[in-house]
């Protein structure tokens, strides 16, 4: 039997890099209704959905190393995402498993464009090509 404090009774663990979403019933934020209504385009329920879950992709952002600006554009875009195909979800508890992963794939995708774009400055590719001869050479 599981103690009332254990970290596995809240809706998010988090155990190593795991984000592990809790039972389904815990995960549903919003009834079969709105569910519907949802996958018809209700701008209502998305920010019923938006109000619940923007806490939840913040926090996961907040884990890969970022800037402020960064995790705001990355939550911005992840919101707008979830909007463009929310038509395609068949599962209420599957909302905020879809924003996580979404939230996280877009965070790495970010972190890999930036690794492949970094340019070392010409200077220091300069200083790198010239052959000057050490200071502690010179008598």
């Amino acid at each position: 039997m599981r103690s009332p404090g254990n970290a596995d009774d809240s809706p998010l663990s988090i155990s190593g890099d795991f984000f592990r979403i809790g039972s389904k019933e815990q995960a549903a934020i919003v009834t079969d209704d709105e569910f519907r209504q949802l996958q018809q385009g209700d701008t209502v329920v998305f920010k019923k959905v938006y109000d619940s879950c923007i806490g939840l992709v913040q926090f996961v952002l907040s884990r890969c190393n970022l800037s402020a600006e960064q995790r705001d554009d990355l939550a911005q875009e992840c919101f707008l995402r979830f909007y463009l195909n929310m038509n395609q979800l068949r599962d209420k508890a599957a909302i905020k498993q879809w924003l996580v992963v979404a939230a996280r794939n877009m965070a790495i995708d970010l972190i890999r464009s930036e690794k492949r774009s970094r340019v070392e400055p010409i200077e220091k590719i300069d200083a790198l090509n010239t052959t000057e001869p050490s200071s502690h050479n010179q008598s």
